[in-house]
């Protein structure tokens, strides 16, 4: 009995062990600790602010701003003028000093400080003339900090720049976007695009944690010599197309766009396939033993939607570019991702197990009922020290029965080994 309780308790603690261990994978070319019950930082998505919504708004406005001529009246601070200038030292008119037809704002701060301030009071038409040093010192040329100058200006526009109001009319007629008419729909669509660019940028971000965090757990033994080779051979044969189109040799056009011979393409090539090899294997790995799969029905199902977070309009514009085998790769690798930050140490809980996808294999239903385990282990702990407490009580009433009856030694020793074979028998 003994032995039977020590096997089943053996066997208790071996599924228990295990079940800490069962993420490990180990291939012929990889091996992974764990991929569960990683420590990744959970990035919070930011959302949209009513202030950002109207920034942008502001900022159309000023990208369709309405040009109004000013003719009656001189230039003054925020207004737009054109002009012809001529800027002289020493009597000498300098090439790098004159120009002709520059648009200016006046109380902008773009040119050397006071050259504004002598343009305004003056009208369109007009033509004057000022003194005014380079300032000391003067960064963008040294040799002139402090340089007095002479200045020749001759204003041909004065005009300004209004916003125009952001109406239904302006949004319809002059941003002319499919779908939206008015100024609150504009509002809501930008919302839209900027919520989704951020929230794609915070995926992505997310994702490059997951993958540190998932590396860091990886050791790479080897690679794939026939892979490695294949996408080697396959870059290879774009070159060669190039080439073709171009009338030149395969090792004129590597020397030609890359700069190095064709063995030293061909090496650089394979050091690229390893790396791009290095996450694949790791993805693949994890994809099968958690059985994640890609498959038509979900390629169907997902597809346009994997396009649309892409920056794509649909499957078939994504298509344009990538093929279908380079599409699925993606999205098994979103699926992976997605899959190892769900069930990270800080997505739910201690070890993220009750996000896992589908069925929970042996272990983790063990790993999961710690509680039970302890429960079981304690009651059948408990039984064996009451029968352990039981059995000692016996044997010492029965070895002071014993002591009682002096020269029933052989009838004792007798009696003592029946009862320590009845107390295994129990």
């Amino acid at each position: 009995m003994r032995r039977r309780m020590l096997s089943f308790l053996l066997l208790l603690s071996l599924l228990f062990t295990c079940g800490f261990k069962a993420d490990k994978i180990d291939t012929d070319y990889i091996t992974i600790e764990k991929y569960k019950g990683l420590d990744i930082e959970i990035l919070k998505v930011e959302q949209v602010t009513d202030e950002t919504v109207e920034e942008s708004v502001q900022s159309v406005l000023g990208a369709n701003m309405a040009k109004s001529t000013i003719d009656d009246r001189n230039a003054q601070e925020g207004d737009y003028v054109i002009i012809d200038f001529t800027g002289m030292i020493d009597g000498v008119a300098l090439e790098d000093m004159t120009g002709s037809d520059m648009p200016l704002q006046l109380g902008s701060g773009v040119t050397i400080p006071g050259f504004e301030d002598a343009i305004e009071g003056h009208g369109t038409g007009e033509k004057f003339e000022f003194d005014l040093a380079f300032p000391d010192p003067y960064k963008m040329d040294p040799d002139r900090s402090g340089v007095e100058a002479h200045w020749i200006v001759t204003i041909k526009e004065i005009y300004t720049m209004e916003k125009p109001e952001f109406t239904d009319a302006f949004v319809k007629d002059v941003l002319q976007i499919e779908g939206v008419n008015t100024a609150q729909e504009y509002r809501d669509y930008a919302r839209d695009i900027m919520q989704r660019n951020i929230d794609f940028n915070t995926d992505n971000e997310q994702k490059q944690l997951v993958w540190k965090a998932l590396e860091e757990q990886v050791t790479y033994k080897g690679y794939p010599e026939d892979k490695v080779q294949e996408m080697v051979d396959d870059n290879i044969a774009i070159y060669q197309s190039m080439a073709n189109q171009q009338n030149i040799t395969l090792d004129e056009y590597v020397e030609q766009y890359y700069g190095m011979s064709l063995s030293e393409v061909r090496l650089d090539l394979a050091e690229n396939s390893k790396a791009k090899l290095k996450q694949q294997m790791v993805f693949e790995a994890i994809a099968e033993a958690e059985n994640i799969v890609v498959d038509d029905a979900y390629v169907k199902e997902n597809a346009d939607t994997f396009a649309q977070e892409y920056g794509f309009n649909d499957k078939a514009d994504m298509m344009s570019i990538y093929s279908e085998e380079d599409i699925r790769y993606a999205m098994l690798q979103d699926k992976v991702l997605d899959f190892v930050l769900a069930n990270s140490k800080n997505m739910k809980g201690e070890t993220g197990l009750n996000t896992m996808v589908g069925p929970l294999p042996l272990w983790g239903i063990l790993g999961g009922s710690v509680l039970l385990v302890i429960i079981i282990i304690t009651i059948l702990a408990t039984s064996v020290g009451r029968k352990r407490k039981k059995a000692d009580e016996k044997r010492r009433k029965l070895r002071e029965d014993m002591a009682n009856k002096s020269g029933e030694s052989e009838t004792s020793d007798k009696e003592t080994e029946e009862t320590d074979t009845a107390e295994e028998a129990d």
